[in-house]
């Protein structure tokens, strides 16, 4: 079920799987998560969670974002999550652990924030070493033609070696993660695809809205 949320903001100014990962229905590890970061190797892997999970054992942390608060004690750790349903396709947001408004990942699409409440998946890297892979982030830029005060196209294309972590198979195909900083210093996580006609290289759900940026970072996977 995907909820709307709200707006957009920007910064600075849809029926396939993800074939890039293994996907896993297994048991969430409670209590003993051990979050991986950027450089880390394993076999990457969708993990099914929910609104009332914690995070599961070897999630990937894209970010972390100190404005996230449970109670009187603020920042969090953002994983890349994964959830199905808009144009038929794979979408690709954010989430963190453990959520109190119900949801389980919040993503943008078309200029709108929206919430996933009742399945999602979460970015994780098995302990297996065949096949084993490790991520990092390759920057890229929205760069536009301007000619006779007419705006053009974007130019840029996926890098090597990015991850494909869903699709959408009416308006943008293949759709990556990505991440962006926004005015406050702040990662936002969010999806992309190639190329894009709108000036910006990410778009990321906060605030209930869609915030975009017009340089980004896309998340790679290259062997360890």
């Amino acid at each position: 079920m995907l909820i709307l949320l709200g707006s957009t903001y920007v910064s600075g100014e849809h029926t396939q799987q993800g074939k890039d990962v293994w996907f896993h229905d297994g048991h969430l590890r409670y209590g003993a998560a051990q979050p991986l970061a950027e450089g880390s190797c394993g076999l990457p892997m969708w993990t099914v969670v929910k609104p009332e999970s914690q995070v599961p054992d070897r999630a990937f942390v894209a970010a972390h974002d100190t404005r996230l608060c449970d109670g009187t004690v603020c920042g969090k750790d953002i994983y890349v999550s994964m959830v199905a349903g808009v144009n038929g396709g794979v979408s690709v947001g954010k989430t963190w652990f453990t959520r109190t408004d119900g949801m389980c990942a919040s993503l943008a699409y078309a200029g709108e924030g929206m919430g996933a409440g009742e399945e999602c998946r979460v970015l994780t890297m098995g302990s297996s070493t065949h096949g084993a892979s490790r991520f990092e982030w390759a920057p890229v830029e929205a760069f536009g033609n301007s000619g006779e005060g007419t705006l053009g196209y974007n130019r840029f294309v996926a890098p090597k070696n990015a991850m494909v972590a869903g699709n959408d198979p009416v308006d943008h195909g293949p759709i990556y993660v990505c991440r962006f900083l926004d005015d406050h210093g702040e990662y936002l996580v969010g999806q992309t695809w190639f190329p894009r006609h709108d000036e910006a290289c990410c778009s990321a759900e906060f605030g209930g809205g869609e915030a975009r940026g017009q340089q980004c970072e896309i998340l790679v996977k290259k062997a360890c």
